[in-house]
């Protein structure tokens, strides 16, 4: 038995397709935050099963309070398809955004998990602000075992992808947010795993 679920497990993402990005930070980032995941936790906003998303609030060193989605939920995915998330972001007590594009670590393998030899997930993604598009080209096979029972209740095909949200402030100064993505596409004999937000 194998359980993979969580997007948080890494950090963040890379691209082509015409989208709007930048490859590395300005000499002015400050700070860099790669919030984690936790499906047991019920989300910010959405709806199941597609979509659900977190928010968290972090304050720079510039003063500003930001406020961003940092993990989205789809759990009735159907593979290969384009999906449009929307990517908000806004800041108080502080300099004011005056830009937002998207990136990804160095290491572009971790852009697209789970990274198994066997079958590891994969796809592209397009980033027209406020909306980040991904296509999960190839997607790694996952279940989920009762662990009373033993009996499978879930099986079928996950997805994570890995993104920085680039944001330029107004004083020049720039930070790096972690925004996470948490694909699923069930098999027909099960429902999907979505927690309704509180």
């Amino acid at each position: 038995m194998h359980r993979t679920i969580g997007v948080g497990m890494v950090g963040l993402l890379i691209g082509a397709l015409g989208c709007t990005e930048t490859s590395a930070p300005s000499a002015a980032t400050e700070q860099i935050f790669e919030p984690g995941f936790d499906m047991t936790t019920p989300p910010t906003g959405g709806a199941c099963p597609n979509y659900v998303w977190y928010e968290t609030t972090e304050t720079l060193n510039n003063g500003a309070t930001v406020t961003w989605r940092s993990a989205f939920g789809v759990f009735d995915y159907m593979f290969n398809t384009p999906y449009a998330v929307a990517q908000l972001v806004s800041a108080s007590n502080g300099p004011a955004v005056s830009a937002v594009s998207m990136s990804t670590r160095r290491n572009t393998k971790n852009t697209w998990t789970p990274r198994s030899k066997k079958d590891p997930a994969d796809g592209d993604w397009s980033f027209a602000d406020p909306d980040l598009t991904a296509t999960f080209t190839a997607m790694h096979r996952g279940d989920e075992v009762d662990p009373v029972t033993g009996d499978l209740i879930w099986a079928g095909l996950i997805g994570n992808g890995h993104f920085f949200l680039l944001v330029d402030f107004d004083d020049g100064s720039s930070a790096k947010f972690g925004v996470n993505i948490h694909f699923e596409d069930p098999d027909d004999t099960f429902g999907h795993r979505c927690v309704d937000p509180v």
